[in-house]
């Protein structure tokens, strides 16, 4: 499957089924094309797939669905800090706080040292909403 393909073929189509209301479709057509790049192993687009399946999950408030594609981008990049992030915001939201606590330190124990922007800008993000991160990492 090119890359440019996937993007025509699914995250193309899926919009266009979530704008018109049909959410259970956009989401079976993601899952068809998650499938597939599993089966061809291609990481990038798994995790591509599932963040985006996840971000449309959790505008109907599906937190359930959503963390089950968040964790599946997780499980393809387990050093992604961002993709820990948002394990901990939506811990943080259904109440899990230790949980939350947890994937918060994971994140910030991956970017606290990075020189890369982005990552600086997660790390005052990790600290600002969950301070304890950065103590369990013994920065403080």
């Amino acid at each position: 499957m090119a890359d440019l393909d996937l993007w025509k073929d699914g995250i193309d189509p899926s919009t266009n089924l979530w704008n018109k209301g049909q959410t259970q479709d956009a989401l079976r057509l993601l899952d068809t094309l998650i499938v597939r790049a599993k089966q061809e192993n291609r990481v990038s687009w798994i995790r591509i797939l599932s963040g985006y399946a996840a971000f449309l999950a959790e505008t109907t408030n599906d937190l359930t669905l959503a963390r089950h594609y968040y964790e599946q981008v997780f499980s393809y990049g387990p050093t992604n800090a961002f993709s820990l992030y948002l394990l901990a915001d939506l811990s943080d939201r259904e109440g899990r706080n230790d949980l939350a606590q947890g994937y918060a330190a994971k994140a910030y124990a991956l970017v606290a040292h990075s020189q890369d922007e982005a990552d600086r800008d997660l790390v005052q993000a990790l600290a600002r909403r969950w301070p304890e991160a950065k103590k369990q990492h013994g920065s403080e």
